[in-house]
């Protein structure tokens, strides 16, 4: 519920900015402007998403876990998404999930909330596949 009062939110936000915004450099600058940014915008998405999924792949190759590239991949196709939308808000909020090192404090702080989650889970218990047991050897 919350989700939907939040989108209704930045829609209203995003029309007063373009309205304010337009009336100071002209509607055809303004529409120019968002233009511009949403080419930009996909431009550098389109290349860090392959960088991610060469480094998604990598990690596959060499056995470890993806999780963080998976993760980063998913905030590349909200920055898509945000781009997508006509508006400055979300275009300066795109923008700022396009630089790597605030991408790699989110992904890190969503790792490290992941994770604690899953030891409460568990109790703080490492599970393991490795079963106790005696045997005896029978001729």
């Amino acid at each position: 519920m919350w989700l939907g009062w939040l989108f209704l939110v930045l829609v209203g936000a995003e029309f007063w900015l373009l309205v304010k915004i337009g009336t100071i450099v002209g509607a055809f600058n303004t529409i120019i402007m968002l233009i511009v940014a949403g080419i930009l915008g996909m431009s550098v998405l389109r290349r860090q998403g392959f960088s991610t999924l060469m480094r998604f792949q990598q990690r596959l190759d060499s056995g470890d876990s993806p999780a963080a590239e998976m993760f980063d991949g998913l905030l590349l196709a909200l920055t898509g998404g945000l781009l997508m939308i006509p508006g400055f808000i979300s275009d300066v909020m795109a923008l700022l999930l396009l630089l790597p090192p605030l991408r790699r404090y989110l992904v890190k702080r969503w790792l490290q909330r992941s994770l604690l989650q899953q030891s409460r889970k568990s109790g703080g218990k490492e599970h393991t596949n490795v079963i106790e047991g005696e045997y005896r050897r029978v001729d």
